[in-house]
Protein backbone atom coordinates (compact mmCIF):
# COMPACT_ATOMS: atom_id res chain seq x y z
CA UNK A 1 0.00 0.00 0.00
CA UNK A 2 1.26 3.50 -0.94
CA UNK A 3 1.25 6.38 1.41
CA UNK A 4 -1.50 7.96 0.06
CA UNK A 5 -3.38 5.49 0.66
CA UNK A 6 -2.78 6.21 4.76
CA UNK A 7 -3.10 10.23 4.29
CA UNK A 8 -6.62 10.64 4.37
CA UNK A 9 -7.17 9.97 8.55
CA UNK A 10 -10.36 11.95 9.15
CA UNK A 11 -13.45 10.21 10.63
CA UNK A 12 -16.01 8.79 8.91
CA UNK A 13 -18.92 11.68 8.75
CA UNK A 14 -22.62 10.51 9.02
CA UNK A 15 -24.95 12.19 6.57
CA UNK A 16 -26.72 15.14 7.98
CA UNK A 17 -30.90 14.13 8.57
CA UNK A 18 -33.01 17.20 7.90
CA UNK A 19 -35.82 17.40 10.21
CA UNK A 20 -38.67 17.87 8.18
CA UNK A 21 -42.17 17.66 9.40
CA UNK A 22 -43.03 14.04 7.62
CA UNK A 23 -40.40 12.69 9.79
CA UNK A 24 -41.16 14.04 12.93
CA UNK A 25 -44.97 12.97 12.55
CA UNK A 26 -43.13 9.86 11.75
CA UNK A 27 -41.36 9.21 14.84
CA UNK A 28 -44.18 10.66 17.06
CA UNK A 29 -46.28 8.24 15.95
CA UNK A 30 -44.08 5.13 16.56
CA UNK A 31 -43.73 6.80 20.21
CA UNK A 32 -47.51 6.45 20.43
CA UNK A 33 -47.49 3.06 19.29
CA UNK A 34 -44.99 1.52 21.36
CA UNK A 35 -46.98 3.41 24.59
CA UNK A 36 -50.10 1.73 23.82
CA UNK A 37 -48.40 -1.72 22.97
CA UNK A 38 -47.05 -1.34 26.09
CA UNK A 39 -49.40 -0.44 28.38
CA UNK A 40 -50.99 -4.00 29.22
CA UNK A 41 -48.10 -4.86 29.77
CA UNK A 42 -47.29 -2.31 32.52
CA UNK A 43 -50.84 -2.75 33.50
CA UNK A 44 -49.88 -6.66 34.39
CA UNK A 45 -47.30 -5.65 36.12
CA UNK A 46 -48.60 -3.06 38.68
CA UNK A 47 -51.75 -5.17 39.14
CA UNK A 48 -49.52 -8.46 40.50
CA UNK A 49 -48.25 -5.98 43.52
CA UNK A 50 -51.96 -4.50 44.44
CA UNK A 51 -53.72 -6.06 47.06
CA UNK A 52 -57.33 -7.23 46.32
CA UNK A 53 -58.75 -4.34 47.79
CA UNK A 54 -56.45 -2.30 45.63
CA UNK A 55 -57.44 -4.03 41.86
CA UNK A 56 -60.95 -3.94 42.82
CA UNK A 57 -61.43 -0.09 43.94
CA UNK A 58 -63.39 1.95 41.61
CA UNK A 59 -61.43 4.64 40.57
CA UNK A 60 -58.35 2.19 39.63
CA UNK A 61 -55.46 3.04 42.11
CA UNK A 62 -52.39 3.47 39.49
CA UNK A 63 -49.20 2.82 41.71
CA UNK A 64 -49.84 0.43 44.73
CA UNK A 65 -49.63 1.44 48.63
CA UNK A 66 -47.18 -1.41 49.42
CA UNK A 67 -45.06 -3.99 46.72
CA UNK A 68 -44.53 -7.07 48.54
CA UNK A 69 -48.12 -7.28 50.41
CA UNK A 70 -49.60 -9.11 47.38
CA UNK A 71 -46.59 -11.63 47.25
CA UNK A 72 -46.71 -12.08 51.13
CA UNK A 73 -48.76 -14.71 50.98
CA UNK A 74 -46.45 -17.17 48.07
CA UNK A 75 -43.72 -17.05 50.57
CA UNK A 76 -46.08 -18.91 53.30
CA UNK A 77 -46.52 -22.06 54.16
CA UNK A 78 -49.75 -23.33 52.46
CA UNK A 79 -51.84 -25.60 54.55
CA UNK A 80 -53.76 -26.93 51.34
CA UNK A 81 -50.39 -28.81 49.92
CA UNK A 82 -50.22 -32.28 51.39
CA UNK A 83 -46.68 -33.99 50.42
CA UNK A 84 -46.92 -36.65 52.51
CA UNK A 85 -50.53 -38.45 53.20
CA UNK A 86 -50.58 -42.47 53.27
CA UNK A 87 -53.19 -43.81 51.62
CA UNK A 88 -54.90 -46.71 52.63
CA UNK A 89 -56.56 -48.15 49.64
CA UNK A 90 -54.55 -51.11 47.58
CA UNK A 91 -52.11 -53.72 49.20
CA UNK A 92 -49.58 -52.06 51.13
CA UNK A 93 -46.68 -52.66 48.41
CA UNK A 94 -48.38 -49.45 46.76
CA UNK A 95 -49.00 -47.42 49.91
CA UNK A 96 -45.13 -46.69 50.48
CA UNK A 97 -45.23 -45.97 46.72
CA UNK A 98 -47.61 -43.19 47.12
CA UNK A 99 -46.87 -41.63 50.55
CA UNK A 100 -44.63 -38.84 48.57
CA UNK A 101 -47.37 -37.89 46.04
CA UNK A 102 -49.31 -34.20 46.57
CA UNK A 103 -52.76 -34.62 47.49
CA UNK A 104 -54.84 -34.07 43.93
CA UNK A 105 -58.28 -32.13 43.85
CA UNK A 106 -61.38 -34.12 42.11
CA UNK A 107 -63.45 -32.64 39.67
CA UNK A 108 -67.26 -31.43 40.47
CA UNK A 109 -67.49 -33.90 44.02
CA UNK A 110 -66.07 -37.45 41.60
Amino acid sequence: MTAAAFADTRPLERPHLRVTPGRTALVLLIIVIAVVAAFPLAWMILTSLKTPQETMQVPPVWLPATSRAAYSSLCAPSPSIVLARPRTNGPPSTREATTAMPERSSPAGV
